[in-house]
């Protein structure tokens, strides 16, 4: 009988019997399964724990953190275990950083941690030289931390909002999706060439294939790409939404609205971006909303105490003063995941959107109306901002409707 392989089995199961563990079958078999890899000397690959644990028999990690996700969060978990339940386990289990092998690592012994005689007068010939290192050390950190201080406050409290709470603290990873603009090629018989177009009236392959049906002599002619195009802003979205993710310590993935796998919808909490008309498929979440989207530049809000639809739209010169609508929403996903919208008429909406729910003063003043309407931040809401400016800068935003959804 091999007693060493028994103790670690035995210590296995005591982590995954603790509360300080959880009490998720997806991180007990993660466990159990890199313990395994690791007592027959096999330790497993990225694409093999995505096939074995996850059953993603096409997983490409260069597209997804999934896996590595995962592992960031039950590094955490046996951290939370050895702290607590685990603090007098004489073996503590770790899996380092850029490996699937598990490692069991005996406590350090507190008689290891006193020096000897000789090491102790040699340290005090060095003390006075290194007091005056470590104050000057001490001084500059304070220098520094005092100096970001106001950045970190915001980036604390932005990780403790309740609107961004469930996503950040969650155990299902997180995927951007950004709403791209359909595209296809066109052959000009006057200039012998193929060209790529973009017609803002169509958004999507259900929207080419009414087009094509509407104009038969187009039939032949037109071809659709195989990809898509992005708005200049969505750089300004990345940006925004990676330092959320960074001041959390949670890694995300990115997708394009039109390459949305269903299980992608299922698995993941997601922050789609974008401009309302390029939204795909979320925009089947209008069928339970207060709103209904009209076109690719009107929705409409039907107002009890007014007994009517009230109509909204962009306005003006983009390029000049002009009118922009923001459309933030947070809905119930299909497996206990969350779907937040952030989105806009134009660009201008859609980029006030993400600043609205990435801006901490903005964001905490906005959870502050949410309070005072409804007495608490509700789960799930729909919250329409009407936008202002000059040339995409220099915007004013107020909120024009609130709601809250039930799950």
């Amino acid at each position: 009988m091999d007693l060493k392989k028994n103790e670690h089995t035995d210590l296995v199961d005591r982590i995954i019997e603790s509360p300080d563990f959880g009490r998720s079958k997806t991180y007990q078999n993660l466990l159990k399964y890199l313990v395994k890899g690791t007592m027959i000397n096999d330790i497993p690959k990225e694409t093999t724990i995505a096939t074995e644990i996850f059953g993603k028999n096409s997983f490409n990690p260069a597209e997804s953190t999934m896996v590595r996700v995962y592992l960031f969060n039950l590094r955490k978990k046996l951290n939370t275990y050895f702290e607590n339940s685990g603090k007098k386990e004489e073996v503590i289990l770790e899996i380092p950083k850029g490996s699937y092998k598990v490692a069991f690592t005996k406590r350090a012994e507190k008689g290891n941690e006193f020096l000897l005689e000789e090491e102790n007068q040699t340290f005090k010939n060095y003390l006075i030289p290194l007091l005056i290192i470590l104050l000057f050390s001490i001084a500059l950190n304070l220098f520094f931390a005092f100096s970001n201080d106001e950045e970190n406050d915001s980036n604390n409290t932005l990780n403790r909002n309740e609107i961004w709470k469930d996503i950040l603290d969650s155990e299902i990873p997180a995927t951007v999706m950004l709403g791209d603009m359909f595209i296809f090629l066109e052959y000009d018989e006057h200039l012998q060439k193929d060209r790529a177009i973009r017609d803002y009236n169509i958004n999507s392959q259900e929207d080419f294939d009414a087009f094509i049906e509407s104009n038969p002599e187009y039939d032949g002619k037109t071809e659709n790409l195989t990809y898509n195009f992005l708005v200049r802003n969505s750089a300004y979205w990345i940006k925004s939404l990676t330092e959320v993710f960074i001041s959390a310590n949670k890694d995300f993935n990115i997708r394009v609205v039109s390459r949305l796998n269903p299980k992608d919808l299922h698995d993941n909490n997601l922050i789609v971006c974008g401009l309302l008309k390029n939204l795909g498929w979320f925009k089947n979440y209008f069928q339970q909303s207060k709103f209904s989207l009209l076109n690719a530049n009107e929705m409409s809000l039907y107002v009890d105490s007014l007994g009517k639809d009230v109509v909204f739209g962009p306005s003006g010169n983009p390029d000049a003063f002009h009118k922009d609508y923001s459309f933030v929403a947070k809905y119930p996903g299909p497996n206990n995941n969350v779907i937040l919208i952030l989105g806009g008429f134009w660009d201008t909406g859609a980029s006030q959107a993400t600043k609205n729910f990435t801006d901490p003063k903005i964001l905490e003043e906005i959870t502050g109306e949410l309070k005072k309407k409804f007495g608490e931040v509700p789960e799930f809401f729909e919250i329409l901002f009407e936008v202002s400016g000059v040339d995409r800068t220099e915007l004013n935003t107020k909120i024009v409707y609130l709601n809250e959804l039930k799950n």
